[in-house]
């Protein structure tokens, strides 16, 4: 009788423990979710005054070299300015875009490894080797 009652705790201890791993999981991409999304928040803020700061400065801009060169050439010569920085994006989108947003979406997903100066060498390592 008392090794049906050890098999008994030893489920319910087992089913306690598979509960406690669910809701740590729960809890660690609740927690992982909402730190993204006020980071999502603060760039989209800071892209939307960003924007409007730009448009004042360009319009500023726009009047100041109209002094020189007539209101139309200097809107023209800001949009120029404008569709050569868009291409630089678009040339360097990899070094500029991709990599900081794969490189914050790990961080947020993944722990922190436990020596980072040698993760870092060994990545450093393996990228040179697929260079050459």
């Amino acid at each position: 009788m008392s090794m049906s009652t050890n098999n008994g705790s030893l489920i319910e201890n087992l089913k306690n423990i598979f509960r406690l791993y669910v809701t740590d999981v729960k809890l660690s991409a609740a927690e992982k979710l909402s730190h993204g999304l006020a980071v999502a928040a603060i760039l989209f803020a800071g892209a939307f005054l960003g924007l409007g700061a730009m448009l004042f400065l360009s319009v500023a801009l726009a009047l100041l070299l109209s002094e020189l060169m007539g209101l139309i050439w200097a809107c023209v010569t800001i949009a120029v300015i404008y569709g050569l920085l868009i291409t630089l994006i678009v040339l360097f989108r990899r070094t500029l875009v991709d990599d900081p947003i794969t490189r914050m979406v790990t961080s947020l997903m993944l722990d922190a490894p436990e020596t980072p100066a040698a993760t870092s060498t060994s990545i450093t390592k393996s990228n040179g080797n697929e260079a050459k």
